[in-house]
């Protein structure tokens, strides 16, 4: 526990705090599930997100071995593994309705200003393209207002495959009660849509949420690395439990007696098996019991090993050679990375971890959920954290 209360005591230095929201875009850098090689095409199902037609998730690494786009062309600098495409279509999207009713007061003064963003771009000469919008509508779902960012076409990309930064910036309508956001895709040639998007961001400033629990501070909480994350991608979501990551407050429900899955990504460009540490804190942990990290990543929910000493809340569910071997479900296989495969197949290994807790939890519970992640034996990730409420 010592590699865990040290990286807790590094991270409580030099907290910023930001006045703005965290990113409202639920898996924005398309970062909760493994991505394809780019030759997967039909019905797929991403976090967070309504798919029309075949829109998709490729792998930067295995993707850029068969010709899509890789992890040294131009793009974000925080781009995380993976990526949205557009599939096999001649059009595609994916669609979130986030609903900010609960913030109604505060739009209706004039003042929340939204900065809407994502990467966008296609394949070297091609102009396959995708447009990000936002559609605000009021109570009764009449549109207010639309704003769209993109295409972002060849010439644009100096007929280079790459994603360029596209946003704009404005104030919420007055009367805003629910926001959807659309990331289009359109085929212009070839048989595969060659639009690319990545870390889609809404925020909105000042901050106008009130929080009712600290991990909820924390959304998207986790690092992606590098400080830019506050205005390209934020924080990956590497940890998914049954298929969500839990919204505007990490909070994912479900009923007793039910198995509950939970899913563990690898971090970025991992090129190895990647050793980790998920632990559980029975409850919600107070703003006493969390650490703040720096660059606006958000609250590190609960250390494993408080700084004041070992509390019985906390223990660790499961791990693999990155903390004591000694978690309440056996030891697992460390996450594994999609491996290099041969253009034109599948890949045959998952690039994460998955395990499905049985249906033993017979009464109500809340369980908060974090994962570390030791990539490549020298950097420590932290994924979001989830809050599991069971009913």
């Amino acid at each position: 526990m010592f590699v865990l209360r040290s990286l807790c005591l590094l991270l409580a230095l030099g907290v910023l705090a930001p006045c703005q929201s965290p990113n409202l875009v639920r898996n924005g850098a398309a970062e909760a599930q493994s991505g394809n090689d780019g030759y997967t095409f039909g019905a797929t199902t991403i976090p967070e997100w309504t798919v029309f037609s075949d829109a998709t998730v490729t792998d930067y690494e295995i993707g850029g071995a068969n010709l899509w786009a890789s992890p040294t062309d131009p793009g974000p600098a925080n781009r995380g593994r993976n990526y949205f495409s557009g599939g096999n279509g001649a059009t595609s999207a994916l669609q979130q309705i986030l609903d900010v009713s609960s913030i109604g007061p505060a739009i209706d003064t004039g003042q929340v200003q939204y900065d809407f963003a994502a990467w966008l771009g296609g394949y070297a000469s091609q102009d396959d393209n995708v447009l990000g919008q936002l559609v605000f509508r009021d109570a009764a779902a009449t549109q207010l207002a639309q704003v769209i960012i993109g295409p972002v076409l060849a010439v644009d990309r100096g007929f280079i495959t790459a994603l360029l930064l596209r946003q704009a910036t404005g104030m919420v309508p007055v009367g805003t009660r629910d926001i959807i956001v659309n990331v289009a895709f359109t085929r212009i040639s070839g048989t595969y849509c060659d639009g690319y998007c990545d870390n889609v961001t809404l925020i909105l400033t000042p901050d106008p949420f009130v929080y009712t629990d600290p991990i909820a501070t924390g959304i998207g909480g986790g690092t992606t690395g590098i400080p830019a994350n506050v205005i390209e991608g934020g924080p990956a979501d590497y940890l998914v439990v049954d298929g969500s990551v839990g919204g505007l407050d990490r909070r994912v429900q479900t009923t007793v007696a039910t198995p509950i899955t939970i899913e563990l990504f690898n971090p970025l460009l991992s090129q190895n098996d990647a050793p980790f540490a998920l632990f559980a804190f029975v409850g919600v942990p107070t703003m006493f019991e969390t650490l703040s990290l720096p660059y606006g990543w958000g609250i590190f929910a609960f250390p494993v090993e408080p700084i004041t000493g070992p509390d019985p809340r906390t223990l660790v569910l499961a791990d693999n050679a990155f903390s004591t071997g000694l978690g309440v479900f056996p030891s697992v296989p460390a996450p594994e990375p999609i491996p290099s495969i041969t253009p034109g197949t599948l890949p045959t290994t998952p690039g994460g971890w998955t395990f499905t807790i049985p249906p033993i939890l017979l009464q109500p519970i809340t369980v908060s959920l974090q994962a570390a992640i030791l990539d490549g034996g020298a950097s420590i990730w932290l994924s979001n954290a989830v809050i599991v409420e069971v009913l």
